[in-house]
């Protein structure tokens, strides 16, 4: 018995099937390959995406202060002067057209 203990001791250990080992290594890598990837891909994707938000936001800002312009000029007072003298046929005030009204009733 003795014996057979010694030469169980020095018998190689049953060596486990490597080909798992590696196979689990190269899948393993593969999955790190396809995050890599998709973080890559995900992260140019939301630069371009970035990029196209602030050039609408500098048309939408240029838009904006030309139309604060156009409003401008639309409520100028020499505009509506004009208007008013040309298309509605009206004058400046004169001290006949003016009328007073007292606080009194009656």
């Amino acid at each position: 018995m003795a014996a057979n203990t010694i030469k169980m001791m020095k018998s190689p250990i049953p060596k486990k099937n490597t080909g798992s080992l590696w196979l689990l290594i190269i899948f393993i890598l593969f999955v790190e390959l396809m995050a890599y990837t998709w973080i890559r891909t995900e992260s140019t994707q939301a630069l371009l995406r970035i990029s196209q938000a602030e050039e609408r936001l500098l048309e939408k800002r240029s838009y904006h202060k030309a139309l604060l312009a156009e409003m401008e000029w639309l409520k100028s007072d020499a505009r509506i002067t004009r208007i008013a003298r040309n298309r509605l046929n009206l004058s400046t005030v004169t001290m006949g057209q003016t009328i007073y009204l007292s606080g009194e009733d009656g």
